[in-house]
């Protein structure tokens, strides 16, 4: 049995550079919802779960490198709706293992492998913060509600 190499098998995958445009495109149909909606502020269970999958997919590409003010403008809101998006996803797969699963799917989905996504998702779960760059006034959690400042601080 003849097994090549890691670094040939990795660089013989093809990496489609994509626009957070046609990320949202292409998750929407893996969602089969439509994309427009993704822009509304309707806060329905069918709209949020997806949303917060495509904030996590366009946090996490490595061509884009958005960060979540960045991400904020294409769904009309503000960088700290982002945050507590990928928050509560990040909550999700550390309790409930086919929330990976569906994570996984769904960059598929949109990129056609995900060779590089548990790497990055392994990285985002066990990092101290998503992006350091991000500074938002308040960090949210099931349980309560910290000033960012003031751990910053300590």
């Amino acid at each position: 049995m003849n097994r090549q190499p890691f670094e040939q098998y990795f660089t013989s995958i093809k990496f489609e550079k994509l626009s957070p445009e046609e990320i949202i495109k292409r998750s929407a149909e893996h969602f089969n919802i439509d994309a427009d909606m993704l822009s509304k502020p309707d806060r329905y269970h069918k709209y949020h779960y997806p949303r917060w999958h495509i904030y996590l997919m366009l946090s996490i590409d490595q061509y884009l490198m958005l960060n979540h003010g960045d991400i904020a403008k294409y769904f009309k809101r503000d960088r700290t709706t982002i945050l507590h998006g990928i928050q509560q996803l990040k909550q999700q797969m550390q309790i409930y293992p086919e929330t990976m699963e569906k994570i996984r799917e769904h960059h598929k989905a949109v990129y056609g492998h995900d060779c590089y996504l548990e790497f990055m998702l392994i990285k985002m779960l066990f990092a101290s913060e998503i992006r350091s760059e991000e500074h938002t006034s308040e960090l949210q959690s099931h349980s309560d509600l910290v000033c960012r400042l003031l751990l910053e601080k300590k």
